[in-house]
């Protein structure tokens, strides 16, 4: 999110989810601070749902997850290199330039925290729910586990590109690139058709990312995972999908507060002003999001249950 006007050329691709804005006519960053708005969740069920393409071969292949290998790699290189200023800017100072943006020594070390927990809970979240799938197919643990390898290769699964909405590895990108230039794609069905493989092979390539990254963020081979690390992975996952959901249900409630109702019941009594306020936006206990947001938080305890429990069942 960007905010007020800024003078200067920035470039912050490794801290998305950031809120950039304005003071004292420089440009000031705090990253991350979007993970624990209820804005961005908005934004996420949103776009989906504006899709009303009827057509059964859509030419604009747009993958809508907003936590993706595109997106999470950028927090990975992020939070390290937030953990690396923290650990090397002077206590004196008390804001370092990020790109062109003044970013505050305080809020490095919390910005890697957001990062932290979103990693987490993207990883965990996919680990354990193909884990599931797997176990509920095979009912077996070894052959369960033996599924988990990934059922294609990628010289570099970490390298991700947006092509107009559609992410893919770069490396496909940089093969479609040679075919075209090579001759051996002449017509824009051609194209298309590589476009649709991109977009058919999305979960599968997203599995490699979520393999090779799985071993580099806690050490472990998912094809040698053992029932204790399972645990261990719903577990974190638990803990971050908790504390990010946490921050966020606060953060959806600060849109009935005071502030909130500013423009409503003009010139009324107070009593009038809440009265108009609810009359258009209602309350905490009617909104639609906040209730999904109260609800969602409950699923939380009760996937991490379900799965232990699988995992109770299988030999």
């Amino acid at each position: 999110m960007v905010i007020g006007k800024h003078y200067t050329n920035m470039s912050a691709p490794n801290l998305p989810f950031s809120y950039i804005h304005e003071s004292d006519g420089g440009s000031r960053i705090i990253p991350g601070m979007n993970l624990a708005s209820v804005g961005t969740v908005r934004d996420g069920e949103k776009w989906p749902k504006r899709d009303n393409r009827k057509a059964p071969n859509k030419r604009d292949l747009i993958v809508f997850d907003v936590f993706s290998p595109y997106t999470v790699e950028k927090m990975r290189r992020g939070r390290d290199e937030l953990l690396a200023l923290s650990e090397s800017v002077p206590k004196e100072k008390s804001s370092v330039n990020y790109g062109g943006l003044q970013l505050s020594r305080l809020l490095l070390k919390k910005g890697a925290k957001y990062y932290a927990l979103a990693i987490s809970r993207y990883l965990n979240d996919k680990l354990t729910e193909r884990l599931r799938e797997a176990l509920r197919r095979e009912r077996n643990w070894k052959s369960a586990v033996a599924s988990l390898r990934p059922s294609l290769m990628l010289t570099d699964s970490t390298e991700w590109t947006d092509i107009g909405g559609l992410l893919a590895p770069r490396e496909l990108l940089a093969g479609l690139e040679q075919r075209v230039a090579g001759g051996s794609i002449t017509s824009y069905d051609a194209l298309l058709a590589e476009f649709k493989n991109f977009y058919d092979g999305y979960r599968e390539y997203e599995w490699k990312y979520i393999y090779d990254v799985v071993a580099k963020e806690y050490g472990f081979q998912l094809d040698e995972l053992s029932q204790e690390q399972a645990v261990m992975a719903i577990d974190e996952w638990e803990k971050a999908a908790t504390s990010l959901h946490g921050m966020i249900l606060e953060d959806s409630k600060k849109e009935f507060g005071a502030f909130a109702r500013i423009s409503y019941g003009l010139d009324q009594p107070s009593e009038n002003v809440q009265r108009d306020f609810e009359a258009v936006r209602g309350t905490i206990e009617t909104n639609s999001v906040v209730q999904k947001l109260a609800a969602e938080a409950d699923s939380i305890q009760l996937r991490t249950r379900q799965f232990k429990e699988l995992l109770s069942t299988i030999q």
